[in-house]
């Protein structure tokens, strides 16, 4: 195991913020990243009116690395949290949905505007695919990096850039963080399958969420070899 000493980030703070537990989790992630090269690590949980985390999601948040400070706050309090920040920590980590990476960006520009000592901004997606495609990607493009998930992430977001003439260097392909630690798989079997997942709100209606389930279970049965 290397010496205090010699990890990349030996006495360097970075925090993170999110909102929801698909983000928590994902932020906690790139913390628990950070914290193996030195950093001292906090995440900084915000809740929002009428989407409180349940305690089984903090559960999961804080089981992706228990050695993670968790402090609960709410999203209005975003600007004052994040103020006390420009000088003190070297990394914020920025977990949240598109509206709120705008919001947040355009809150700490003028948090910020009068100091030169303030944190590298990180993003980064929780999901294999980004929500809106593009847009997602350029709700976010003002940060110093942004994460993306593939090599077809990065094309299309360079593609966006240069048609608004705006600079794409911070991006960077880093795979989808939370498979980072996962285990290698085995050699593909004869007949690969095909899996699908639900996700709980996502459409935000039962009655979306019935037929899309049924029209995958539609989709199964035509293609019983898979």
């Amino acid at each position: 195991m290397a010496a205090a000493a010699d990890k990349r980030l030996a006495g360097r703070t970075v925090a993170a913020v999110a909102c929801f537990d698909s983000f928590g989790k994902m932020a906690m992630t790139l913390l628990a990243a950070c914290r193996r090269q030195g950093a001292y690590t906090t995440l900084h949980l915000l809740e929002i009116n009428n989407r409180a985390l349940s305690r089984r999601q903090r559960l999961e948040i804080r089981r992706t690395d228990p050695r993670t400070r968790i402090e609960k706050h709410r999203w209005n309090e975003f600007r004052q949290l994040t103020h006390a920040m420009a000088g003190n920590v070297d990394v914020l980590v920025l977990g949240l949905d598109g509206r709120r990476s705008r919001d947040a960006l355009l809150m700490l520009a003028a948090e910020w505007k009068e100091t030169s000592r303030r944190p590298l901004l990180v993003s980064a997606y929780p999901g294999i695919l980004f929500r809106f495609a593009l847009e997602g990607m350029l709700d976010r493009s003002g940060v110093d990096l942004l994460c993306l998930n593939s090599n077809q992430d990065l094309e299309l977001y360079q593609q966006g850039c240069r048609a608004l003439s705006q600079d794409s260097g911070n991006a960077v392909v880093t795979g989808l963080p939370i498979l980072w630690r996962v285990p290698q798989h085995q050699p593909p079997p004869d007949r690969p399958s095909i899996v699908f997942f639900e996700q709980p709100s996502i459409p935000v209606h039962p009655v979306q969420r019935h037929f899309l389930c049924q029209e995958l279970k539609h989709l199964a049965e035509a293609w019983p070899e898979h």
